[in-house]
Parts: structure tokens; sequence; C-alpha cells
């Protein structure tokens, strides 16, 4: 039987199922956060394409296809004008929308489905989009189970298990499997063989779980006392390597841009993986004997990592970005990793990046507890610091293996939550010993900077007071950097400083 006598043969049966018509975004499933509670499939209301012939769509194409974890809903009024579903072209059109997204993005951040021939609905190609598009999810593990861990995936028709690969200690042993929402994997202690976890392991959405607790070691004094050290000689290492990067792409060396800047799409995909995920995704980073750029034996960080074709998308749609921002260079995508929360009293060592692959990034603020200002402290190219606060949205792009950047102030709220990206000049792993192209910007010079902030109004002691710069920055008095115990100076008088307030 061919798809269309299927779908004909269904749309006789008896709809056992009254499908919602919504109106509005105030009318959708909203969970206690205001956030939508259910993944959706949405056609336009029958009433809409009256009289047109749009084929089998609608409500004999829900009943032909696998729609786990998703509802069936038509659309009209306010809620189909806002995406375009009321005129000629609409006949076909379909619309899936993820749970745990913000009503207000979803006019943005939604996949739409298009027939490829204006107004013929076909089943089998809106099977395929829908397949890979709507119902297609990642599902990850981290674990911190004693023993092994093997993955399976259940078939419920059978209730077969089908071996999928064993789960080992550790974040550098995260398991990713690309799957369907509402498939079930099964995760099972190898030497115990009790269930790993809860055990069984639903996808409703793309998710990430972490199996057991990562117990932190024992910081003792003496730990603490060598850190110190430690930290002093980083800070010297890390002046000298900013001095080792010849090439730059613009004047300073950062900007900051609010959240206008950011394509809507990247950001209802972030903010939903995110709102889904927190809460049973985020683990204990793995700082422990890996240096001191974090003061995790006072504050541990947690991570909640990301999958992979979701953060491809968000790394591929990001760079046109950072691109715009070097002055139109050619750019190739090297790391983006993240959702890194830092807790409340963390500090940040001011360092550079990898200079092979960090040429030009991007830091986009996630999440914050309200209220807070926890600039980053970035110097440009003259080597004055400059603090930029940033809000849910915003963005900071910076040179990231020239200029050094920190947060040595402890964070005064309860968390911030960043991603962070980066890209280098296409092909050129060597780009940091070139020098500049003659287009390109030349950097800010001292005597640029000095004539700058001599006209900048003074306070009563003849300090400068705090101003907004082009680059979202604020200029910070000091003199000029001079050396990494400078910036060792800065991070014992940060100890007690403190950045409470909004911004």
């Amino acid at each position: 039987m061919t798809p269309t006598k299927l779908v004909a043969l269904l749309s006789l049966l008896p709809i056992t199922k009254a499908f919602v018509t919504y109106n509005t975004l105030e009318s959708l499933p909203l969970d206690e956060n205001g956030r939508l509670a259910q993944h959706l499939l949405i056609f336009p209301s029958p009433e809409i394409n009256a009289g047109q012939n749009c084929g089998q769509s609608g409500e004999a194409t829900w009943r032909s296809i696998d729609h786990s974890e998703r509802e069936f809903a038509f659309v009209s009024g306010e809620f189909a004008t806002l995406f375009g579903l009321l005129d000629n072209d609409s006949c076909g059109i379909a619309l899936c929308l993820e749970r745990g997204s913000q009503p207000e993005h979803l006019q943005h951040w939604n996949h739409r489905y298009q027939p490829s021939t204006r107004n013929q609905f076909l089943l089998p190609q809106f099977n395929k989009w829908y397949s890979s598009t709507c119902q297609a999810a990642e599902i990850g593990f981290v674990s911190y189970n004693e023993n092994p861990i093997s993955i399976s995936w259940i078939d419920e028709s059978s209730g077969q298990h089908h071996y999928q690969g064993e789960l080992i200690f550790g974040e550098r042993h995260t398991a990713w499997r690309t799957s369907f929402l509402g498939h079930v994997f099964y995760l099972e202690d190898k030497v115990t063989k009790q269930p790993a976890g809860q055990g069984t392991y639903k996808v409703q959405y793309n998710s990430f779980y972490v199996i057991g607790v990562n117990v932190p070691g024992e910081v003792t004094e003496k730990d603490v006392a060598q850190q110190e050290g430690s930290i002093e000689r980083t800070l010297n290492m890390e002046y000298g390597r900013s001095r080792v990067v010849q090439r730059t792409f613009t004047k300073t060396g950062f900007e900051r841009a609010p959240l206008s800047k950011l394509d809507p799409y990247v950001w209802g995909s972030i903010q939903s993986y995110y709102y889904n995920n927190k809460q049973h995704g985020a683990a204990r980073e793995e700082w422990h004997g890996k240096g001191v750029y974090v003061n995790w034996w006072e504050v541990e960080p947690v991570i909640l990592q990301m999958p992979w074709q979701l953060k491809t998308m968000w790394h591929d749609r990001l760079q046109v970005l950072v691109e715009e921002w070097i002055g139109g260079y050619e750019l190739e995508k090297t790391d983006i990793y993240g959702m890194r929360t830092y807790q409340k009293g963390a500090r940040l060592l001011s360092h550079v990046d990898r200079s092979e692959t960090h040429a030009a990034s991007m830091i986009v603020n996630i999440d914050q507890s309200p209220n807070i200002s926890w600039p980053v402290e970035i110097y440009d190219h003259a080597d004055h610091m400059h603090e930029v606060d940033m809000s849910p949205g915003d963005l900071v792009f910076y040179e990231s293996a020239k200029c050094l950047h920190a947060r040595m102030k402890p964070l005064p709220g309860e968390f911030y939550t960043n991603l962070f990206v980066h890209y280098r000049p296409m092909g050129d792993e060597k780009w940091y010993k070139k020098s500049n192209p003659t287009a390109a910007p030349v950097p800010i010079s001292q005597e640029e900077h000095d004539s700058f902030v001599s006209d900048l109004p003074k306070n009563d002691d003849g300090t400068i007071a705090s101003i907004r710069t082009g680059t979202g920055g604020t200029i910070i008095h000091t003199p000029v950097l001079q050396g990494g115990q400078d910036l060792y100076q800065y991070w014992v008088d940060s100890a007690s400083m403190s950045t409470c307030g909004g911004h």
C-alpha cells in the first residue's frame, strides 16, 4: 500500500482525540516557569485553508506518523498571523515547537516545513523532514559511578535490549547517542548488574545526564598555600604568552554587543537546551590538578556539556558575527565549550587562550543570578584594562589569544553561566606569528589612549570617572600593564573587592 493510500485510509477512521486550536502565544501549554511544557507540531487551522486542496496535511498526517513526546495542534488568529500562516501560501506548512522554549522566542526559534511545490503537501517529503528535524535528538551521559556502565537501547515493540556501548568514569569519557524522541535507554552497572542512576532514560529532548556524583577531593591548608605560589608563576607566564601573538584584527581587541545582535534562532535554541537540562545535566567540572585558572580549591565551577549536532549548529551560525567583527576575514571553527556555571565567590585568573586555535572568540552570557555585576576584565592592545558587564544574551567579542582577560574579583551573585566560542583564520594554524596585513586596523596606541582619556570627566581626586566606551567597556584608570607582577598584585588586591549592584 502506498503512503498516500495509507493516509487516505487513516483519514476515514474516527477521530479519537479532540485537537486543540491555539489563537495566541499566551494560550500555549506553559509550565510553572512560563516555558513551553511540551513539544508541539502545529498546522494552520482547517478554516484558514478552506476551499484549498492541501492534500493530506493536518489530522490525517498526525495519525500516520510517529509522534512520541509531541502533541498536535492547530493555530489561527493572532498566533497564525505572527507565524505568517494566514496567506494563500500557508497550505501544507507545518511548525515544530520545542519543549522548554520561551513563548517570546518562538516566532524565530521553530522548525518550519514548507512544501517544495507551493500548496502541495506530500507525505513522504514531510515525513523525511519531520523525522530528521523534529524528532531526532541526542542524549548524553557522564559517569561518576565506580564501575563501568553498559548502555542499551530498548526496543519497545519487543522489549529487547540492544547493547550500545560502555560508559566509564570521568568527563573525558562522556558518551553521546543520536536517537529520537520517545526512545528509551537502559544503564546498568557492569559489575553489580544493578541499574545505574535511574536505570531507564527516555529521550524527551536533547538531553544530558550525570550518573553518580563527582565527589571533590580533600583540599588541605597546604594545598591552598601552594596555590598562591602557582598563581604568581601562572600570571607571569600568561603575561609572556600574550606578547607572543603578533597578529591583531581590531583596534582595541574586544567589543561588547547586546542581545539584539544575536541570531534569535540560536538564542532560542541555547535557552531551551539550558533550561531543559540545567537541573540534571550539570556536574562539577574536573579542575583538580589542571592548573589555577579558576579558584577550584575554594569554589568549584560546574559544566553542562552540549550535544554535538546542536553545538555545531551554534558554532556555524555564530561564525558570521565574529567574521563581521574582525572585518570580514574568513574563519574556521576550532572550539566551542561550556556551558560553564561559576558559583558565588568564583574567580577567573587573567590569561590568554591557545595561540593556534583561539584567534577570534566570543563569550555568550546564558544566565546569571539577577541584579549582579561581575564584569570580564579585558586588557586592550595598549595594555589598559576595561571591565565589560554582560546580561543574558549579551556577547563579548575578543581576541582571546592576544588580549589578557579575567574575572579576578569574586563573583558576588549566586551563579553566572557562559558559553565560549572560538575561531581562527581559515587554514592557518600559524596565524599568530604573522604581521598584520596592510588593510588591518592599527591597534590603539598609548598616545591615542592618553589623548582620549585627557578629555574625560574627572572625579574630585583627579581620577577618571567610570564611563562607557564605544566597545561597551568601562575604562579603569590604572598604570599601563608592565608585566605579570602587576597582574598578581591585582589578584591579591581583588580578593576583597565587591562588584555588587545592577548593571
